[in-house]
């Protein structure tokens, strides 16, 4: 899910760059700064997650269910 917040914000990047909002008719690729973690450097820092844990915040996410408890 990480990975997929990552690409959304490099998308939202590219559409805000500045060059584009001045000219929308210049259209330049932004210097996009990868993200530096990896899923295994992820479970270093944060720990295994569950993942029954990880639908359930998924789906609280999206408005399919309550608050995760």
């Amino acid at each position: 899910m990480m990975w997929e917040i990552s690409n959304l914000i490099r998308i939202t990047n590219f559409l805000l760059e500045r060059s584009q909002a001045k000219n929308p008719n210049h259209v330049k690729a932004p210097k996009l700064k990868l993200y530096p973690w990896s899923p295994d450097q992820d479970i270093k820092h944060y720990g295994k997650v569950d993942e029954e844990d990880q639908v359930d915040a998924v789906n609280f996410l999206l408005g399919l269910s309550p608050p995760p408890q």
